[in-house]
């Protein structure tokens, strides 16, 4: 990891990694705005946090923002979170097309590999193989 040089820096990072972690945050939620300015560049030149675009409305519109948490299931989506949302109200420009939505839902989230199964399955079988050599040897030994 990349020691940071200046003292500002050190503690605005560390500052940052415990309350927030990997979560967006505010500076002006920090302790000392002033020491939080200076520390920031560094951390951002070493790319140890990324800032993201300060994003603005056009003038006359109004703007909303709606955020919830959607499961997406094979029967549909389910919203589990967030407020209730009346979409009959709300115009949308974007859609999802429900062929490549099917797709998404119906792929696994880990891809699996056979190989993994083959190595564990060969190793059982070595063990089984041994076990049964060796029970046969004791079982001779022991007619003699």
């Amino acid at each position: 990891m990349y020691q940071l040089k200046m003292k500002a820096s050190r503690a605005f990072f560390s500052q940052v990694d415990k309350r927030f972690g990997n979560m967006p945050f505010c500076i002006r939620a920090l302790d000392d705005e002033k020491r939080t300015k200076m520390g920031v560049l560094e951390c951002v030149n070493h790319k140890l946090v990324e800032p993201f675009n300060v994003l603005y409305e056009k003038d006359g519109e109004l703007v909303a923002q709606f955020k919830f948490t959607v499961l997406l299931l094979s029967s549909g989506p389910v919203m589990i979170t967030g407020l209730p949302f009346e979409n009959n109200i709300y115009v949308s420009e974007h859609l999802v097309d429900a062929q490549v939505f099917d797709e998404i839902v119906s792929q696994a989230l880990v891809k699996k590999t056979g190989e993994r199964k083959k190595k564990k399955s060969a190793i059982t079988n070595e063990k089984i193989a041994g076990t049964n050599s060796h029970r046969s040897q004791n079982e001779g030994k022991a007619n003699d």
